[in-house]
């Protein structure tokens, strides 16, 4: 195994702690709206959204029920990155610390935690490419939430790679003392 597969493993739940992190943030993007007297700046995650007035301490934020349905795909594509990551997280923990069948655990763990980045990237993509839209004209900002889903979709990527790296050949398989 050596130590790819630990180096997956870890790149994997880095993975998944960024996922839920970044699906809870209301921080994605962020732009100022002008009305009559104040400008507003107005933020949004994936299922908040908050408003306050330019310079004001507090936010009103709330939850957010009219969802358009380029939004339904982004909380979808997410989500479905952050239960297949938290799925070859298991997969690479069996992997390494209970079966003795390794590689066919590592090629799934790879190649499932290769889905979860891509499904996550694909989510941010799709978001940047419709918020653009959104602020009628205004300076969009990009926050915290959407650089955390982009790392973590390359990490789980990274980590499928580096699972797909540590699957023993068959010699070596066949030839391991523990298997015997």
């Amino acid at each position: 195994m050596g130590k790819a597969g630990i180096v997956g493993l870890i790149c994997c739940c880095f993975s998944l702690i960024l996922t839920v992190v970044s699906t809870a943030l209301p921080y994605w993007y962020q732009y100022t709206e002008r009305d009559t007297e104040f400008f507003f700046v107005v933020s949004s995650g994936l299922w908040m959204f908050c408003s306050k007035r330019y310079k004001e301490v507090e936010a009103n934020c709330r939850e957010i029920t009219d969802v358009p349905e380029y939004f339904l795909a982004v909380r979808a594509l997410v989500l479905m990155g952050l239960f297949i990551v938290a799925i070859a997280n298991i997969l690479g923990f069996v992997g390494i610390f209970v079966t003795r069948q390794r590689k066919n655990i590592f090629l799934t763990a790879g190649v499932i935690s290769i889905s979860a980045g891509i499904c996550m990237l694909t989510g941010a993509f799709v978001f940047v490419g419709r918020t653009n839209y959104l602020a009628h004209g205004e300076f969009v900002q990009y926050l915290a939430g959407f650089p955390l889903t982009l790392v973590a979709g390359v990490a789980g990527i990274i980590a499928g790679i580096l699972f797909i790296c540590a699957r023993p050949s068959e010699e070596h398989q066949s030839s391991s003392p523990l298997l015997h």
